[in-house]
């Protein structure tokens, strides 16, 4: 991504939410992947990542009740797999919380994915900073959304 290798020095901006986040990266490229960590990792957040489905439900397997505050994938994966089957492994394994998702494409064509959390579709060309600011909107959403559940499971029927 565009401005990634300045991003990992210094971080200037503050991104409050990415401290203690919980991130899944999917991702084919392996420097992609390096990269991201290593970005997200200076932000403060934890990273997991994967370079395919069949790790990604390996890292879940490892943590089955520890729902991410993010998962951050590419569009195209290898072997035919795509951003639409992580969202459908997330989906099924997290049935019981609001997990965003960030897709980062260098597609020309922007998929479109129709889900209940929140998710967001971005191009790989809009560099580092639009991104790290669409990653730390969909944490703060998907926290929102869970403090909703939360409320709503503690607040007693009258």
């Amino acid at each position: 991504l565009p401005g990634s290798a300045d991003m990992v020095q210094a971080p200037e901006a503050t991104l409050d939410a990415l401290v203690n986040s919980y991130i899944l990266i999917v991702d084919d490229d392996y420097r992609l992947l390096e990269s991201m960590e290593a970005v997200l990792s200076a932000y403060g957040a934890r990273v997991r990542k994967a370079a395919d489905l069949a790790t990604l439900q390996q890292l879940l397997e490892q943590a089955p009740d520890r729902a991410p505050n993010l998962v951050l994938t590419d569009w195209r994966l290898q072997q035919g797999e795509t951003g639409a089957d992580v969202v459908t492994v997330i989906d099924r394994h997290f049935d019981w919380a609001t997990v965003p998702v960030v897709v980062a494409t260098a597609d020309i064509a922007l998929p479109t994915l129709t889900r209940t959390a929140p998710t967001y579709v971005r191009s790989k060309a809009d560099g580092m900073p639009a991104l790290l600011a669409t990653i730390q909107e969909a944490i703060c959403a998907g926290r929102a959304a869970n403090a909703l559940v939360d409320d709503a499971e503690t607040i007693p029927n009258t």
